[in-house]
């Protein structure tokens, strides 16, 4: 009778061990799928633009998804090459209203003007409540465009007026600048910044070759410039044709008509064609905007987080560029970067 009754409280005691342990587990589980952390980034381009696959890559090398739990979904919007109309903008809602009707996310990370934009008119339909952080935007007006309880980020700051004061320096002879930009919004934000500083610069005669022209009639001019000509390179996606043209494209094209050296504002085009110049790095760009994520996703308030506004660039310079062109590494900025330089 006694090892009857020992038996059972024994069984009784497994069972309820047993229990307790599944119990945890379910728990722990619970609470590992809980501790995951939902973040979407939303790109204004295509995936092989070179600026938007670096700004990925740099957010990507900060949060480390697999290290720390993080859920990252990422969509391309592909306006460069289709353009920002009404019509697309209303098609993307609907998809992503119909993809994540369902989804819960942490944060949005948003690249470029148009995903900012996007998001300033729909971020309460699509994802309410959610923290937006953004970067690569080309408007000085966009702090006062947002709610500072929901969005937050980085502009995209070009070094426009170093980058020339670098050219001159090193191309005494120059008396004419052409600038090479399009019409669409990132174009015309940077014509109008950089307009702003041609004051400084006032025995500059200031050339734009924009999307009035062909891509083959600015190879045409560019392959006519005289000895005092020098080149920046902007932005240029669209002719006057309709007809887009990825950086690289572009960039190479026009610097391969040209006999005098271009300049510009990415490190994207620096292995395209252009010298160089005080340039604007992706990679960078979204490490910074990483940073700004994670103190949010630790607790930080959004509206605790001012927008950062001031330029992030670096002196970058092409060595091939420099050896076409007779420019010398002692006649660079100190602490310059130089690709292509041989060991």
């Amino acid at each position: 009778m006694i090892s009857m009754n020992i038996k059972k409280i024994s069984k009784n005691i497994f069972i309820l061990t047993f229990s307790v342990i599944i119990l945890f587990c379910n728990s722990f589980l619970f609470a590992q799928e809980n501790s995951i952390k939902n973040i979407l980034i939303l790109n204004s381009y295509h995936k092989g633009f070179f600026q938007t696959d670096n700004i990925v890559k740099g957010i990507e090398s900060v949060l480390d998804p697999q290290k720390n739990n993080i859920n990252l979904i990422i969509e391309y919007m592909d306006s460069k090459a289709i353009g920002f109309k009404i019509q697309y903008k209303e098609k993307l809602f609907d998809l992503y209203n119909y993809k994540y009707v369902n989804q819960k996310f942490d944060l949005v990370i948003s690249s470029d003007d148009n995903a900012f934009n996007f998001l300033r008119e729909y971020h309460e339909d699509l994802f309410p409540g959610t923290p937006i952080v953004f970067c690569g935007v080309n408007n000085f007006e966009a702090p006062n465009l947002i709610d500072h309880n929901v969005f937050t980020g980085i502009l995209e700051v070009s070094s426009v007026k170093e980058t020339i004061d670098l050219a001159l320096s090193l191309h005494p002879e120059t008396g004419k600048i052409v600038f090479i930009v399009d019409d669409t919004p990132t174009g015309l934000y940077f014509w109008n910044v950089s307009q702003k500083l041609f004051k400084y610069h006032e025995d500059i005669q200031m050339i734009l070759f924009d999307s009035s022209l062909s891509m083959a009639e600015i190879e045409n001019k560019a392959s006519k410039l005289s000895d005092d000509t020098i080149l920046y390179f902007g932005t240029f996606h669209r002719d006057k044709d309709g007809k887009y043209y990825s950086f690289d494209e572009a960039v190479s094209r026009i610097s391969k008509a040209s006999p005098r050296p271009m300049y510009g504002n990415s490190a994207q085009v620096l292995p395209c064609g252009i010298v160089g110049g005080k340039l604007f790095s992706g990679f960078y760009h979204g490490q910074v905007i990483a940073e700004l994520a994670q103190r949010i996703l630790n607790g930080e308030k959004v509206r605790d987080i001012p927008v950062l506004t001031k330029p992030q660039t670096q002196y970058m310079f092409n060595y091939e560029q420099m050896q076409r062109f007779g420019i010398d590494t002692s006649d660079l900025p100190e602490e310059s970067i130089i690709i292509n330089k041989p060991s």
